[in-house]
């Protein structure tokens, strides 16, 4: 299958058909080729079936639904057979910006020592109204504090050198709701080099909707354990980060998400939470 240096991980569970297509689109155009593959999570409907043939497009249909953590180790051990130099993930309900992989990609031949790319993601709610841009500028050294507290970019914009897996692991199924953040938290902790540009690469969908107070629960939870696995009693930013994650375990949902996108609105940017 593979006609490009770039594999897009996608995992995908009863995806919304209209929106997957305009993901696809928005992966097709690129200004710099990729492959997409589609790992379906056991869909109700097979992906297959709503997704026009295009040689630029694998779908691997999983016999049995293993979550979004088994779906993306699926892909990736596909990836990885397959020889792709890297890796671009994309959620499926995430509309990329047509320059996105060739500024990555470019950044990474500037800098062979990279690991781990990411990039700014404009926010809107579900009306299309602008909220709030997510990531973090500044370079490594600041990424490196900032991954202390939280995700520094979204999933969504992570692009990485498939040696990356090979030399730190692949997803952890021992952090549910919050394996992207172990993941990238680890590679730091680990001496990998994270940074992250400060262009627009991706639109992501805010769904306060989507969103239960047990999955927020959950999230939390697995970021204090993340923040715990790898905590640097040397460094005075992972006492803030733990700080901050316990209080936000103590303030309810209803007033937390709310009072949290209000503030991030105001200011017009968003380090990830």
């Amino acid at each position: 299958m593979r006609s490009s240096d770039i594999a897009v991980l996608m995992p995908a569970y009863n995806p919304d058909p209209v929106l997957l297509q305009e993901v696809l689109r928005s992966l097709l155009s690129q200004s710099e080729a990729c492959d997409v593959v589609i790992v379906d999570d056991h869909s109700r409907v097979p992906i297959s079936s709503i997704v026009a043939e295009d040689p630029r497009i694998r779908v691997l249909r999983l016999e049995r639904n293993l979550g979004v953590t088994g779906a993306r180790n699926e892909g990736l051990r596909y990836i990885l057979a397959e020889g792709y130099p890297f890796i671009a993930c994309n959620d499926a309900d995430d509309v990329c910006l047509p320059e996105r992989f060739r500024l990555q990609l470019d950044r990474f031949e500037r800098d062979p020592a990279l690991d781990i790319l990411g990039g700014m993601s404009p926010t809107h709610d579900a009306s299309g109204a602008f909220l709030f841009t997510r990531g973090t500028t500044g370079g490594p050294a600041v990424i490196r504090k900032r991954v202390r507290y939280n995700l520094p970019f979204a999933h969504s914009t992570f692009f990485f050198r498939s040696s990356v897996v090979t030399r730190f692991g692949d997803y952890s199924e021992d952090f549910p709701a919050g394996e992207d953040y172990e993941f990238l938290y680890r590679i730091v902790a680990r001496g990998g080099r994270v940074d992250c540009l400060p262009e627009p690469l991706s639109t992501y969908l805010l769904n306060p909707a989507g969103i239960t107070f047990n999955n927020w629960q959950r999230q939390i939870r697995t970021r204090l354990k993340t923040q715990l696995r790898y905590f640097d009693p040397l460094a005075p930013g992972c006492y803030l980060g733990v700080a901050r994650t316990l209080i936000t375990l103590m303030v309810p949902l209803s007033i937390w998400g709310p009072l949290k996108r209000a503030i991030r609105t105001r200011v017009g940017t968003r380090q990830p939470t």
